[in-house]
């Protein structure tokens, strides 16, 4: 990890609740927008953007494009540039340049000479979707000379600033009282209030975190030292995300070298009786990227807590740890020193070298084969004492007092949120409780058969059952172990979930005109002309793909005529590949006939390579879209990734999802939350309006085998075979 990677990239401006990019800077619209920004504007990939998603993408941020603006004369945005424009005198009118606000007061018919006034201002968003207001800057030339403050308006602010600064401080601590009017039935089960007291919530919230924002400061040579600090910090943290990652990986391959009925008995809550489903790897790969974060998360928790020391770690975090425990993060601690690679140089911060780099004095090839032994050494290290940290943490006696474990610590400062800002809801905690008790459990299959052969047969009966006297010790509901009490927290938040369920999150207004949910409205008249735009889009793109001919072949699809079947036809077979449909050519000729000269240099006799790649970049655009019109006008929306996994043709063992039934596009999915546990979904069928249904039928039968010719004529690397049979 280099010092850039360090830089943050985002922070929330928690006063408007928008989340801005501080590379640009600007706001980032919620929801996909966050991922589209930072890949598409910055090209930040892999953890980094994984960890930022987790962590912002279903936070209840305001869109910077529609949002309400902060009032004209606020206070500038310390964190946004102040730009220096011009604003009408008669109109909420606001440009960069004085060219325009002269054109807009005689367009919009504002009469007197001048009539706008220099000001400064900022925008939350650039370009064509920036939107201003005026701001007030101290010593601004731009700015209205302010008239001199009475003496009252002085009294006001300041006691106004006072009070908020003092609600500011009262809210970071939370309730320190415990009451009958005061007490959430589900934070007191979890005794968060007794455990935090009147310690600062923000501050165990922001440790438990794994991205973390850098803090404001002042001066050049503090800033510094803040970066540098934060490069550290990074740089362990990254070191210890892998560990984990390795170590997760390393005992999954346990799991394919032990009984079943173990891994039955490893997934049961009871001591008594086996889970019907075995123990197993998440079939998702996101479900696994969320429960490795949160052992990332655990881990960079224990590691700050480290870094205070182990009276100031109970004192401001709430954790407490064994002498095991503590010794095992100087273990860890130890291996980060000796192993990162991170070098402090005199008026550099940090300098990145990897193993075996060396000096102008030289070093020998043999020096550089010791230094790559010695960093692999400290890896194999740091990976042991990492995966110790965690049996030490799982296996932990608690009576009473739960928090003395750390893990159990941990669970708490998850459950403190900062968006909103409170203790978080059963339904949004669950899901961490669930990651812990996974790679616990993974852990501890690993811890108990360590050092045995990587073979099922080779384990013994013996063997098999002192595992389950193991698993009754500390995996089951009752042991007085953490695991024993998140299985208590997991029982109980279902229950209230269960009894909470129902509240109403929509309604209609009074005209039937506009939908509410959560509070935000949602007019029918403006969600209708977005879907038809959908669809119009998708048209325009798809009549590029086939050389403005797309009203052409789109009547020559008789869609009464295209004969498909409901049953399992075939791997790589789909109502493309039925004889029976043949009158529509399907494969890749029709489309490449179509374009002719636009990718065939008749000249030289050879494909162009740029005319392919624009028209493979349109494909891409044109997927995306169709994507999106097929989610609003299939129906009632698909859940998770119930669109995203849809196949055009047979697999070995599935049958596809696409089907033309009675000269209608029929989707059928399967698809539910409790598909993992049962391994059988249920059936949802959606029917695709006629405009849609023509456009899917066209990329099944054409598209998509042009794509494939394309790519291998000019040299381009081919789909993934894996994924070939997906839409």
């Amino acid at each position: 990890m280099t010092t850039e990677d360090s830089i943050e990239y985002v922070e929330v401006i928690t006063q408007y609740n928008i989340l801005l990019c501080r590379l640009c800077p600007a706001g980032v619209r919620p929801g996909e927008g966050i991922e589209r920004h930072l890949r598409d504007e910055h090209q930040v990939k892999g953890r980094i953007l994984r960890e930022i998603i987790y962590q912002y993408s279903d936070a209840a941020l305001n869109d910077p494009v529609t949002g309400t603006l902060p009032e004209d004369g606020s206070p500038a945005i310390p964190q946004l540039p102040v730009l220096g424009g011009f604003s009408c005198d008669d109109c909420r009118f606001f440009t960069k340049a004085r060219d325009n606000v002269v054109r807009h007061r005689k367009s919009a018919g504002h009469d007197g000479p001048g009539g706008w006034t220099q000001v400064d201002m900022q925008a939350w968003s650039k370009g064509r979707y920036a939107r201003y207001w005026r701001v007030e800057v101290q010593g601004s030339p731009g700015t209205a000379t302010a008239e001199k403050k009475s003496a009252i308006e002085e009294a006001i602010e300041g006691v106004e600033k006072e009070l908020k600064a003092e609600q500011a401080e009262r809210l970071r601590k939370g309730d320190c009282e415990e009451d009958i009017d005061r007490d959430s039935s589900w934070v007191k089960r979890a005794q968060w209030v007794r455990h935090f007291r009147s310690r600062d919530l923000i501050d165990i919230h922001d440790a438990a975190q794994w991205v973390r924002a850098k803090k404001a400061s002042v001066g050049r040579v503090k800033q510094e030292e803040q970066d540098e600090e934060a490069a550290r910090e990074q740089a362990a943290l990254t070191r210890l995300g892998e560990s984990f990652d390795r170590e997760v990986a390393r005992c999954c391959h346990r799991l394919e070298c032990v009984p079943t009925e173990s891994l039955q008995w490893l997934q049961s809550i009871s001591s008594t009786a086996p889970s019907g489903q075995p123990f197993r790897v998440k079939g998702q790969e996101s479900s696994m990227t969320k429960y490795r974060s949160v052992g990332h998360r655990y881990l960079g928790f224990c590691w700050r807590a480290f870094q205070m020391g182990r009276e100031e770690a109970s004192t401001r975090l709430a954790i407490e740890f064994t002498a095991e425990q503590w010794g095992l993060l100087a273990d860890i601690e130890s291996e980060l020193g000796l192993g990162s690679g991170l070098i402090q140089t005199p008026g550099s911060g940090l300098t990145q070298e990897g193993p075996g780099s060396s000096d102008s004095d030289g070093y020998s090839a043999d020096d550089d084969s010791v230094s790559t032994g010695a960093h692999q050494e400290s890896i194999a290290r740091l990976d042991q004492a990492v995966f110790r940290l965690i049996m030490a943490s799982v296996k932990q006696q608690v009576g009473g007092k739960v928090y003395v474990s750390p893990l159990l610590s941990f669970c708490a400062a998850l459950g403190i949120r900062r968006q909103p800002l409170g203790f978080a809801e059963p339904h949004l905690y669950t899901g961490l409780l669930a990651a812990i008790l996974w790679w616990s459990r993974l852990f501890f299959l690993e811890a108990f058969f360590a050092g045995e052969p990587a073979d099922i047969e080779m384990v013994s009966p013996e063997m098999a059952l002192r595992f389950r006297e193991e698993h009754a010790t500390w995996l089951c509901a009752g042991t007085h172990t953490p695991v024993s009490s998140i299985i208590g927290w997991m029982a109980y938040a279902k229950g209230i979930r269960r009894s909470t369920a129902g509240r109403a999150s929509v309604r209609w207004s009074e005209d039937r005109e506009t939908l509410y949910q959560h509070g935000e409205a949602i007019v029918v008249a403006d969600f209708k002309r977005t879907a038809q735009e959908l669809v119009v889009k998708g048209e325009a793109i798809l009549n590029q793909l086939l050389s403005s001919r797309w009203s052409h072949v789109s009547g020559e699809i008789d869609m009464e005529r295209i004969a498909d079947s409901m049953i399992r036809v075939g791997a790589g077979q789909s109502f493309a590949t039925n004889e029976k449909n043949s009158w529509l050519q399907p494969g890749a000729g029709k489309v490449m006939r179509l374009l002719g000269s636009q990718i065939w240099d008749g000249v030289r006799s050879r494909w162009k390579a740029g005319a392919v790649k624009q028209w493979l970049r349109r494909l891409r655009r044109f997927r995306e879209q169709l994507l999106v019109a097929t989610h609003v006008w299939a129906g009632q929306p698909g859940r998770g990734p119930e669109l995203t996994t849809m196949r055009h043709c047979d697999s070995w063992q599935l049958l596809r999802n696409v089907f033309v039934v009675g000269g209608a596009v029929l989707i059928v999915t399967d698809r539910d939350k409790m598909k993992a546990i049962r391994d059988n979904g249920h059936k949802v069928a959606r029917l695709l309006p006629d405009r849609v249904g023509r456009m899917m039928v066209a990329y099944i039968t054409w598209l998509l085998p042009a794509e494939q010719a394309l790519r291998r004529v000019a040299g381009f690397p081919d789909p993934q075979e894996a994924y070939i049979e997906f839409l």
